[in-house]
């Protein structure tokens, strides 16, 4: 059990990471290995953001400080809060990629509203940035390339 300065210390880092970040992504971390949290937690860092576990009371006294209107003790099971200082949909493919949790929704914190977690499981599936320009720029010169081999091969049978 947690004493009353611990509480207020939990409030206080809180309210700060949510000052801190542009959005929040809840997940269900129910029956997830140590191993696999810990790792996941590692990834967030990478990421510039962090994975946190507290409880549905004290989350919710943390929104009501920072004017965040969501409610966890709506999520069922354990929650569990990644704060991000981007948007929802930067640290949604190492999400979805995580094995064993659940997303239970998100909050954009720089738009004042709620996430969905269809949204979030979505843009996770999608490749990276990378991949999808290098999959337009494919798809811009596939013609191009078809014309000039067209081209080269008739300038070959006329000489």
């Amino acid at each position: 059990m947690l004493t009353r300065k611990e509480k207020q210390e939990i409030l206080r880092q809180g309210t700060e990471d949510v000052k801190s970040s542009q959005s929040m992504v809840f997940l269900d971390f129910t029956g997830v290995p140590t191993g696999k949290l810990n790792a996941f937690r590692s990834e967030m860092r990478k990421l510039g953001g962090h994975f946190d576990v507290v409880k549905k009371r004290l989350l919710k006294l943390i929104f009501s400080r920072a004017n965040v209107a969501i409610d966890p003790e709506t999520f069922e099971g354990q929650v569990g809060t990644v704060f991000s200082p981007t948007d929802v949909f930067a640290v949604s493919g190492p999400i979805y990629k995580a094995e064993g949790f659940k997303v239970l929704g998100g909050f954009d914190i720089a738009a004042g509203k709620a996430v969905p977690a269809t949204d979030i499981i979505a843009m996770g599936k999608l490749p990276s940035r990378e991949i999808l320009l290098g999959q337009v720029v494919g798809t811009i010169a596939a013609p191009l390339t078809s014309l000039l081999y067209v081209l080269k091969e008739r300038s070959k049978q006329t000489a």
